[in-house]
């Protein structure tokens, strides 16, 4: 039988161990995506050419906003359109569809929208207790 500070040496061992699997697999999983999607057009290029799926608004939004950063305003405006499409059943949906409208009019207009995208990152990570970080959009 072990004391109570040899158990709670192994649980803390065990519970290290844990952390240290799960930073690994965090790790591995970024650095999967980093080499899946090595620069912004990939992102672009994946996001956009998702099929059209009724009842998630984020596709359109993301793909959007991917398409209108690598400077493809059209393809930027019809993903947003499909955010227009769907029924806003929730002011959070409301509040989303003004952000398409906005992001909808500056399309075209590439340091607008990275601009637009910085501020939202900005927002984000304030309200979260964060500090700011560089973005690196190109």
């Amino acid at each position: 039988m072990q004391s109570g500070s040899a158990l709670s040496c192994s649980v803390r061992r065990i519970s290290s161990c844990r952390w240290l699997a799960d930073s690994a697999g965090r790790r591995l999983r970024r650095s999967a995506l980093r080499e899946r999607f090595p620069a912004l057009p990939d992102v672009a290029r994946y996001l956009t050419s998702r099929p059209v799926r009724r009842g998630f608004l984020w596709d359109g939004f993301d793909a959007g906003i991917a398409a209108a950063l690598v400077g493809d305003p059209d393809a930027a405006r019809d993903h947003f359109e499909r955010v227009f499409r769907e029924d806003a059943l929730a002011p959070w949906m409301v509040a989303v569809r003004e952000k398409v409208c906005e992001l909808h009019a500056i399309a075209a207009d590439r340091d607008a929208v990275t601009a637009w995208v910085v501020r939202g990152v900005d927002s984000c990570r304030s309200r979260l207790g964060l500090g700011p970080v560089p973005l690196a959009i190109s």
